[in-house]
């Protein structure tokens, strides 16, 4: 990597690291020309979310919407089913 970086420190004629510029314009690419794809999977992770959820087949099961089951009474101890 040093060599790119005093390469790009002659190009530029100022000292800065090639990995962090590398890395800066990957971030800006990403921000600017891959912006509509990322927008366009976010959007068919929701309707696939959305479907899911529609699906009567479909058992989704997470801690916060797992049906909690009633507790009873075993042997003198609260015990859950």
């Amino acid at each position: 990597m040093a060599v790119l970086t005093n390469i790009y420190s002659r190009f530029i004629d100022q000292r800065r690291d090639f990995r962090e510029v590398a890395h800066q314009s990957k971030l800006l690419i990403f921000r600017t020309a891959m912006s509509s794809e990322l927008h366009l999977l976010a959007q068919m992770a929701l309707e696939a979310e959305e479907r899911a959820e529609e699906d009567e087949g479909s058992i989704v099961c997470s801690d916060r919407t797992a049906p909690q089951m009633p507790a009873r009474k075993e042997k003198g101890t609260l015990r859950h089913w």
